[in-house]
């Protein structure tokens, strides 16, 4: 792994859900216990309001509230970085500079959702943004969920910006990941995406740390313990963990239903507090639940919570 990034951008971050109620609303203090707990499962970092935290089912006011919540129970113990991607580039830039105020370390922007914006237009988005902000920015790169790939070369190109520090990229070819690497990993830090997939390969690669959902909110310590392993070239181990995090993508995200909605049934499965999804999402049908229940006891965890209908 690469050593010269800033520390902050290094390691195992969580990207947390939202949990609602029932009824829609934000439950607070289940988003607060979630991050106290991942605290006490050492991660190096949080995400808030990214995908998997149903940013697309927030409002911006709603957003921004999350930012000071998470600021406030890290109180500067880990790196915590709020989501800021919207269709308008001015309404990045309000969340951004408000991430600013209430202390957050950084701020995740990925393409404007739904306009399919070319290359050239991605860099002006970016460009526009990174001279209105006084914040660091960690791109976000997943072409499947935004309909806009950040190319290794406009990467580098970005990476000469002055809030441009870090990548998560999410793409599906690793070859793309390690041309990113190869032109901009000595200028941002590169954080591999899917790490339940392909972590430790990321982490051998040179990226400096990995952006992960499901288990990172399901596994307890084994995250930290992926990225404390590897660091130490204990890669026996390593395997095991990335083995163990293979099975778990594969058997939860099989269970059927809309992202995050396996994950949150199984948090709650397990005693954590995952909560409801917005809609118009919904909660697991027993069935699916069922099959999220039996792979998490063949992974040795125990089911002590229930289910949300």
């Amino acid at each position: 792994m690469s050593s010269n990034a800033d520390p902050k951008w290094r390691g195992y971050f969580a990207a947390i859900v939202t949990p609602f109620n029932k009824d829609g609303s934000i439950d607070a203090a289940a988003f607060r216990e979630n991050i106290r707990n991942l605290l006490a499962d050492r991660v190096h970092g949080i995400v808030v309001s990214g995908t998997t935290g149903e940013y697309w089912a927030l409002d911006d006011d709603e957003r921004m509230s999350l930012f000071g919540m998470a600021a406030e129970e890290a109180g500067g113990r880990i790196t915590v970085i709020g989501g800021t991607t919207a269709g308008k580039a001015e309404r990045v830039i309000t969340m951004s500079r408000h991430a600013k105020a209430v202390g957050l370390d950084g701020v995740m922007i990925a393409p404007p959702p739904g306009s399919r914006p070319n290359v050239r237009e991605l860099q002006h988005h970016f460009e526009t943004i990174d001279k209105a902000i006084d914040i660091d920015v960690m791109l976000y790169n997943s072409p499947e969920t935004y309909g806009a790939d950040i190319t290794p070369a406009l990467v580098s190109k970005l990476a000469d910006l002055d809030h441009i520090a870090a990548i998560k990229e999410s793409c599906a070819s690793i070859y793309q990941q390690n041309e990113t690497l190869r032109l901009a990993g000595d200028r941002i830090a590169v954080l591999g995406g899917w790490p339940g997939l392909r972590g430790l390969q990321s982490f051998a690669m040179g990226c400096v740390g990995v952006v992960g959902s499901i288990e990172a909110q399901v596994l307890g310590g084994l995250p930290r313990e992926l990225w404390d392993s590897a660091e130490a070239g204990n890669l026996a181990r390593a395997r095991e963990i990335q083995t163990t995090f293979i099975q778990l993508h594969q058997t939860v995200t099989a269970a059927a239903g809309t992202a995050p909605a396996q994950l949150k049934q199984a948090m709650n499965l397990i005693s954590r507090p995952g909560g409801y999804p917005r809609l118009p999402i919904l909660p697991l049908t027993p069935e699916e639940t069922e099959r999220v229940s039996r792979a998490l006891v063949d992974l040795g965890l125990e089911i002590t919570g229930k289910e949300l209908r």
